[in-house]
């Protein structure tokens, strides 16, 4: 039996690695994060090694509980650019101090400056916070 989780557990891995820079980029202690491209998706950071893993049909990865969850809990955006065709930046769905930049249907996860939070009441741009 071992054995048998141990050669599903590899094609698994094998499926999912990829040669990706986001665990790379990514040097706070946690080691999960969302798929920003892929709302049904996580990474998982094995070292400074990309893991992909996919969330059961129907379930998007929720940022905040680091779980597989119901869309109608509200964890994720479905679309993160709609419209795919413009160039536009928003705030990010779980962490105030990041914006997600769109251009032409593609996400790229930015960071605020130190201090920084994004502010979306406005035009979406990081603003210094008082602490």
């Amino acid at each position: 039996m071992f054995l048998v989780r141990l050669v599903i557990f590899a094609l698994v891995y094998v499926n999912f690695t990829s040669a990706g820079e986001y665990c790379k980029t990514h040097a706070d202690d946690r080691k999960i994060y969302p798929n920003p491209a892929n709302c049904s998706q996580f990474i998982m950071c094995q070292g400074a090694t990309d893991v992909f893993m996919e969330c059961p049909a129907g379930l998007i990865f929720n940022c905040i509980t680091l779980e597989c969850d119901w869309p109608a809990n509200g964890s994720l955006p479905n679309d993160w650019c709609d419209p795919p065709t413009a160039v536009f930046e928003k705030e990010h769905y779980c962490d105030c101090s990041k914006y997600v930049y769109c251009m032409n249907g593609i996400p790229s996860i930015q960071k605020c400056a130190k201090n920084h939070r994004i502010d979306v009441c406005n035009r979406p741009q990081c603003k210094k916070v008082v602490v």
